[in-house]
Order: C-alpha cells, then structure tokens, then sequence
C-alpha cells in the first residue's frame, strides 16, 4: 500500500489539493494548474491543513501539476513557502523535468527561514518523511 493514498482538504480550495495525515505527518498532492495560477489560495489551504492538526513534516508531491514554471512562478513558490509553511520541515516531490538547476524555489524559501528538501525519487521522499513520522503504536 502506498503512502500516497488522499482525500480531499476542503471544497472550496483550488482544484487538485488532496491530502492525507499519516504518523504525525501530512501528506499533500497538487495536481492541475492550480498551484501556480491560485499559489496564494494554495499555500493558504495547505497551512490551514498544517495549522488545523500540528504535524513534523509536511511531504508535498507537486508530481502532477501540469505545464511548466516561470522564474517568477519559481521565486513566489519560494517566498510562500516561508511566509505560510516555515514552522514545519517540507519535502517536495517533483519530475526531473519541473526542477531548474538554480533551485530558484528552495534558494528563495531556504534564505527566508524554511526548511526544505527536493526530491525526484519517490522512494527517497518516502525515507526522508519516515525520519518524522510517529513510531509510536496508536
């Protein structure tokens, strides 16, 4: 069974922001074009989720947002990141092809106080968010 397993956050959030709790942590999946053409309205659903039930990490899979990212798309990501989500470690979940080899994302949120890992391997997402999760029995 997969970790990646979701339900819907809220109804009236962009399209294509699912998520999942799983120990102690929150897993989100973007899909669509939401992400970056309603990023405020994004980032505010995923820290509401956050803020609603404290988590240790946040895993976001951004796998199946659609189309490609400007600079400026990039840079914004980046400073939302840290305005909406720095109190919570964040991992990132992309295809190759979504990364840019300036990190411009990671560069802008890292420098402005957020703690953020990018990875194109799922397996490797999935080890890095097991370092968080609850061990403990419920």
């Amino acid at each position: 069974m997969s970790i990646f397993a979701f339900s819907n956050l809220h109804m009236n959030t962009p399209h294509g922001v699912q998520s999942e709790h799983v120990s102690g942590c929150l897993i989100v999946r973007i899909t669509g074009r939401d992400f970056v053409t309603q990023k405020e309205a994004t980032f505010k659903t995923v820290a509401n989720a956050v803020k609603e039930r404290p988590i240790k990490a946040l895993l976001v899979d951004l796998r199946g947002v659609e189309g490609t990212f400007s600079f400026m798309d990039r840079y914004q990501i980046g400073e939302m990141t840290a305005r909406h989500l720095a109190d919570v470690p964040i991992g990132a979940l992309c295809r190759e092809e979504q990364l840019d080899r300036q990190r411009i994302a990671k560069l802008v949120a890292v420098n402005r106080g957020a703690n953020v890992e990018v990875f194109i391997d799922e397996g490797t997402a999935c080890a890095w968010l097991k370092k968080y999760q609850d061990t403990s029995p419920s």
